[in-house]
């Protein structure tokens, strides 16, 4: 059986993979940045009090960084859920995709996960530059997540969850990643055998003329 006649069984369980871990990028950043009273806390520096030593005196760095992110989790919800439903609605017709459907299909997939790749770096990178931050004065970052050890001067900021939030995000981000890449592979190699397909039926049409035409004569 060729790949084109059952691609989309995979694709539908990349997608719906795809679908469920965009929501564990998008609520948790949606919560923290809900948390930390509309700032992100990716890239931000800071220093802590001198004489009161749990007190970080934060060095905001831009939303933006946190805006992407949320802007990407809800991206891939919704292009993961239209190609969830087109792909069941294939199955379920016992139909294939078209060349020109399964190229585009490709184009979208490889967009989505180079999209996802630039954000995934973003997230990590960012989120290792706070934890950088507050290992000055905490043996990891994952201790400093404790709103009775941790206080962000000048706010009513809750820093208790951050670090299970971001750690959901930054995982979501990479499970995403992964998915949107298999799926891309999965479409390149079925638009490839559709297309040695059509070549062949093309190369036999025009043979057959040829013999046609020398029977004619």
């Amino acid at each position: 059986m060729a790949i084109n006649d059952y691609a989309q069984a995979p694709q539908c369980f990349f997608y719906l993979i795809s679908f469920s871990f965009s929501l564990t990028i998008l609520i948790p950043m949606i919560m923290n940045v809900t948390e930390f009273r509309n700032n992100c806390l990716l890239f931000t520096t800071g220093t802590f009090n001198e004489s009161d030593g749990r007190i970080l005196e934060p060095k905001w760095a831009s939303f933006s960084t946190c805006a992407l992110t949320i802007f990407t989790g809800l991206l891939l919800n919704i292009i993961s859920l239209i190609q969830f439903i087109r792909s069941i609605n294939l199955l379920s017709n016992r139909k294939t995709e078209s060349i020109i459907s399964l190229f585009w299909s490709a184009v979208i997939a490889f967009g989505a996960f180079l999209f996802t790749l630039i954000v995934s770096i973003l997230v990590t990178v960012g989120f290792n530059k706070w934890c950088t931050t507050l290992t000055q004065n905490f043996e990891s970052c994952e201790d400093a997540a404790d709103s009775n050890v941790m206080i962000i001067s000048g706010t009513d900021i809750k820093s208790d969850r951050f670090f299970l939030e971001m750690g959901a995000v930054d995982f979501g981000l990479w499970v995403s990643l992964i998915s949107w890449f298999s799926v891309f592979i999965w479409l390149s190699l079925a638009f490839y055998e559709h297309h040695q397909k059509e070549n062949i039926i093309i190369s036999m049409a025009r043979e057959r003329r040829r013999y046609e035409t020398i029977d004619e004569e």
